[in-house]
């Protein structure tokens, strides 16, 4: 059984991570999901999954950021990972494509003679984001809930504030660090403040989102996986 939603909070590192200002910005959306919980409107992900992926991934431990846009929206797949679901759980199309991305990198990183690329610093080659989560890549959803088969329902609560208080926070880092931002959603993140800003510390990868609809558009080719493992390289 799930955890009230009053119980789940942002993992204690983050929290100091973000300061005050930051963790004001979740007091509007967590409000319409209390409310919205309370009338019996099934959301996802679960509330004690919904900060996962900062469960997993320490501040300081951050290599890779992969931005998405809203949770699955069907039952039991969203899990507070941008793109992933359960093993036991069909994978849905998105993640079906950056499967088939890892897969046309590696085939040629191994025609090139640099398949070891594929397999370090992160090991791209499983498909398993949860797998990645544990090496370091932070799997960001811009919005964190979504209601059950109305894919962004939740877009107008305030979460891409919160979202944007976090990238905001990441880009400060001096730490090497990759952002994959898969469509315009989560490029328009990036828009009007860091292209100015030093970006020695940071590796920008942009693609189509990996959905059906655009994957076919440069996101099969894109090769972000060994392009962000020859940067992050760099900084071992």
């Amino acid at each position: 059984m799930s955890q009230p939603l009053q119980a789940i909070t942002l993992p204690s590192p983050w929290e100091d991570f973000l300061g005050p200002t930051s963790k004001n910005l979740l007091e509007k959306p967590l409000e319409h999901l209390r409310q919205t919980l309370n009338i019996g409107i099934e959301v996802y992900p679960e509330p004690n999954r919904l900060f996962r992926a900062y469960e997993l991934v320490q501040p300081d431990s951050v290599k890779v950021v992969i931005l998405g846009q809203d949770p699955y929206h069907g039952p039991g797949q969203a899990n507070g990972l941008a793109f992933a679901v359960g093993r036991d759980i069909p994978p849905p199309p998105s993640l079906q494509n950056i499967r088939k991305a890892i897969e046309n990198d590696l085939l040629a990183c191994r025609s090139e003679g640099i398949e070891s690329l594929m397999h370090r610093p992160i090991s791209w080659c499983s498909g398993e984001p949860e797998q990645w989560a544990g090496q370091g890549v932070l799997l960001l959803n811009d919005v964190l809930t979504v209601e059950n088969g109305r894919p962004g329902s939740h877009r107008h609560w305030g979460w891409s504030a919160w979202t944007d208080g976090v990238i905001r926070a990441l880009q400060s880092s001096t730490n090497g660090m990759v952002w994959m931002l898969w469509g315009k959603g989560a490029q328009n993140h990036w828009t009007d403040r860091s292209e100015n800003e030093s970006s020695s510390y940071h590796l920008v990868l942009k693609a189509p989102h990996p959905s059906p609809l655009s994957a076919y558009r440069g996101f099969l080719d894109c090769r972000h996986f060994s392009k962000a493992n020859r940067f992050l390289a760099s900084y071992l």
